[in-house]
């Protein structure tokens, strides 16, 4: 656990609270820490009876380095497809809470989502914080 706190930039303890966390998101509360999050338990749904898939995508984050520049690229591929499917111009704020309907595991602060649409060439800014889609054919 030590070297998984250095390697994510996360003191000791912290490790072990997410751990204990997930231990009760996956145990419904019997064992770990009482009040786990809406995102422990969508991992544990989502990884829960797949611990392949979770060491592989923990291996591929840990080899990249920046599980940021990760879960960045995922929430901007996710944002964009928001305002693509809806062809109308949406507020920020609005695409931060669908992300987070959509998928826990995307859930994410209003302005990590504006910084997100801003960085993607398929949408522009139309308003203060209103994105639309640009279209199929920019790249």
């Amino acid at each position: 656990m030590r070297h998984l706190a250095r390697t994510t930039g996360r003191d000791f303890a912290s490790i072990a609270m997410k751990l204990a966390n997930l231990l009760a998101a996956e145990t419904q509360n019997t064992e770990g820490l009482p009040n786990t999050s809406r995102l422990d338990r969508a991992l544990v749904q989502r990884y829960g009876s797949d611990r392949a898939a979770l060491e592989l995508k923990a291996l591929e984050i840990l080899r990249k380095g920046s599980p940021s520049r990760d879960r960045a690229k995922e929430v901007t591929e996710a944002a964009v497809d928001i305002i693509r499917l809806h062809r109308v111009p949406i507020n920020v704020g609005l695409v931060a809470l669908i992300l987070a309907a959509r998928d826990p595991l995307l859930a994410a602060p209003v302005p990590v989502v504006r910084e997100a649409l801003a960085s993607s060439e398929k949408v522009i800014q139309s308003g203060q914080d209103v994105f639309v889609y640009a279209g199929d054919d920019v790249t």
